[in-house]
């Protein structure tokens, strides 16, 4: 029960990550659409006035690619830890049905022990349970020994 509720704490947690990479995606998105719009806004300035050096502008594109292709990398991660994290959760929800079928087999079977147990006992006829208990000796054994 506990692997189960840490199971479950862990899937949740991995939920939320994915949550939270994928809203930072969206917004890093929507950001890299905005930087594109100055970027073209600028592009045509630097157009009309000649004046501006291309060469801020290209350095500016190749740092929003590499942030691109980082978040693209860090979401590709965050899925395969995602999916590898689903296939450990059934992983160990299949053992932990497995267990608990071993679980109630093992109990039919002490349960059977004790029924076929109860049917071979004699008769008491009230006299109470009469099977020495650990540590005493019955008299039967005492004269065996003594004998």
């Amino acid at each position: 029960m506990v692997d189960a509720a840490r199971l479950a704490d862990e899937l949740r947690a991995e939920q939320e990550h994915a949550q939270t990479q994928e809203k930072m995606r969206k917004g890093l998105e929507l950001s890299v659409k905005e930087l594109q719009t100055r970027l073209e806004e600028f592009e045509a300035t630097a157009h009309k006035t000649a004046e501006k050096p291309f060469s801020k502008l290209e350095a500016r594109i190749r740092d929003l690619e590499t942030q691109l292709d980082d978040e693209a990398r860090r979401h590709a991660d965050a899925q395969k830890n995602l999916r590898k994290c689903e296939r450990r959760i059934k992983e160990l929800s299949f053992q932990s049905e497995e267990d608990k079928k071993n679980h109630e087999r093992m109990q039919d079977l002490v349960d059977k022990l004790h029924r076929d147990q109860d049917l071979q006992a004699p008769d008491r006829g009230g006299r109470g349970d009469r099977r020495p208990q650990p540590g005493q000796v019955s008299e039967s054994s005492a004269r065996a020994r003594n004998s």
